[in-house]
């Protein structure tokens, strides 16, 4: 079996991963992990009073801020709207009203596929786990891989975008399949043209 992945390009996923620890830190833009203790420095004008080490201040009257370890995310899903590459013209005929294909644009989802596994193996490289939700489209049911380890997710995840062989048909999410699963997916980006 011979698998051609999608064209890779150096990506800078460093702003999903911001994106995501914004959500749950606010403006400060890192999630610390009080646990992981990194260090201390002197207190500057703008830290927040939080992180301020009161013992050594009640102690030698020293201001220092502790550090942790900053937080990244644990997992990022990617779900694929392969749809919104298209556009349907609504028919009206003897028979009532359908839709019919009006055009496909393959090259801009090419390009969505390339850009959706480039940021999986920046995400990799962090060591934040990724997910992929696909569309049922003609034959093919939904799917949502979730690979068993961070190890395994590049060489998972770049086959099952390969395998992608959509072309311009009709596609839809199963949304019960994926609020049943949503608890493991983290952040989720919906990816497509619009």
């Amino acid at each position: 079996l011979v698998v051609v992945y999608p064209r890779v390009f150096p990506l800078d996923a460093s702003e999903l991963v911001r994106d995501t620890i914004d959500m749950h830190a606010g403006d400060r833009g890192y999630m610390d992990d009080y646990t992981l203790f990194r260090g201390s420095r002197d207190y500057m004008p703008g830290d927040s009073i939080r992180f301020i080490n009161w013992r050594l201040l009640a102690r030698q009257g020293e201001l220092n801020i502790n550090l942790y370890e900053p937080l990244v995310p644990q997992s990022i899903t990617f779900l694929l709207d392969l749809k919104s590459f298209t556009t349907w013209r609504e028919v009206i005929n003897n028979a009532g009203v359908s839709y019919e294909l009006e055009s496909f644009h393959e090259e801009m989802m090419e390009d969505m596929i390339s850009l959706t596994a480039s940021a999986i193996m920046a995400l990799s490289e962090k060591k934040v786990r990724c997910t992929l939700v696909l569309p049922r489209y003609g034959e093919r049911d939904q799917e949502i891989i979730r690979p068993d380890s961070i190890d395994n997710q590049v060489v998972d995840l770049l086959t099952a975008l390969a395998a992608i062989n959509y072309k311009g048909e009709e596609s839809s999410f199963n949304k019960a399949e994926i609020l049943r699963n949503s608890n493991s997916f983290g952040q989720v980006y919906a990816v497509g043209e619009r």
